[in-house]
């Protein structure tokens, strides 16, 4: 699973699993975590804050499920390549 400020998402997600009787262990990165560590210098670290860092650009749309996943999905691929 890769999410932006994975901890908060997991306290959802598990809590899903446990309402259905399963226990949820799966390993996970955070773009936060890692953004935190490659970028000390940014005064924010959130999802827009790491893209525009990354793509010298501000994504076009934010704070909808399926964009926020594919600009997650963008910046894990570009935060885990150096």
């Amino acid at each position: 699973m890769v999410s932006h400020y994975a901890d908060f998402d997991l306290l959802f997600v598990g809590c899903e699993f446990k309402r259905l009787g399963i226990n949820f262990r799966q390993p996970y990165y955070c773009t936060l975590a890692l953004g935190r560590k490659k970028f000390p210098e940014l005064e924010r670290h959130n999802l827009g804050s790491l893209y525009k860092a990354l793509f010298k650009e501000e994504p076009r749309i934010m704070h909808r499920a399926l964009e926020d996943a594919r600009i997650t999905a963008k910046t894990w691929l570009r935060l885990d390549q150096g």
